[in-house]
């Protein structure tokens, strides 16, 4: 079955929601919506409308957000959000530098009774030092980031991650700029086989062991 990749759409959100729960649930979900949070929901399903939520308030902040879809049946297969490099002071002809976004938590997003509201919050402050701590005081302001992929499990192994992955890789490659990511183990292979290396040890994060990995552009690792 043919595969595309193309930009998201809002009405792509509610499917890109239930791709982040399916793929996540077994390592950052499971701490995120806990057992016994999860219990007081009974069988409703709080984490995929939230996860849809949030994608939709990125989509619409600006945020990259790609696809690949399943040509013959329209399925989402899988769905990666790029932050691009934020302009410097000295390169914005007199405008203000825009904030970054640490939106594991923000102000509109409503907070499910099966989420961990403090393990959401420690979430985006330990990406924030942890990116400091592996590129320096600007962290990964000046860089291309992926902020999150997603491979539907039914999909893997066809591909999804890395056309996902390229679509930025090529972006930062034409703005010679590096770009950084968070790896679970899992996805840390499909990562350094597209040149990406790690730059930190392993850290938890809610319960699963990530690093932190950095891509260069092939004339500035020349």
């Amino acid at each position: 079955m043919p595969l595309t990749l193309r930009p998201a759409l809002e009405e792509d959100c509610p499917a890109i929601g239930r791709v982040g729960a399916r793929a996540f649930r077994d390592t950052v979900s499971a701490g995120l919506f806990p057992p016994h949070l999860r219990a007081l929901a009974g069988d409703i399903d709080e984490e995929t409308p939230w996860r849809t939520a949030r994608t939709l308030r990125r989509l619409r902040a600006g945020k990259d957000t790609i696809v690949v879809v399943d040509d013959e049946t329209g399925a989402v297969a899988g769905f990666a959000q790029w932050e691009r490099p934020h302009v410097r002071s000295s390169e914005a002809a007199g405008d203000e530098e825009e904030d970054l976004d640490h939106s594991a938590l923000a102000p509109e997003d409503e907070i499910p009774m099966s989420l961990d509201r403090e393990s959401l919050k420690s979430l985006g402050d330990l990406l924030e030092r942890k990116a400091e701590e592996a590129l320096g005081p600007d962290g990964h302001r000046y860089m291309w980031y992926l902020m999150i992929l997603s491979v539907d499990p039914d999909f893997q192994r066809r591909g999804v991650g890395g056309m996902l992955l390229n679509w930025g890789l090529e972006h930062a490659k034409a703005d010679g700029k590096p770009a950084f990511l968070v790896a679970t183990p899992q996805g840390r292979g499909l990562y350094e086989r597209h040149g990406f290396k790690a730059v930190s040890d392993a850290f938890d994060m809610v319960g699963t062991p990530h690093f932190s990995m950095l891509w260069t552009p092939p004339e500035a690792s020349a």
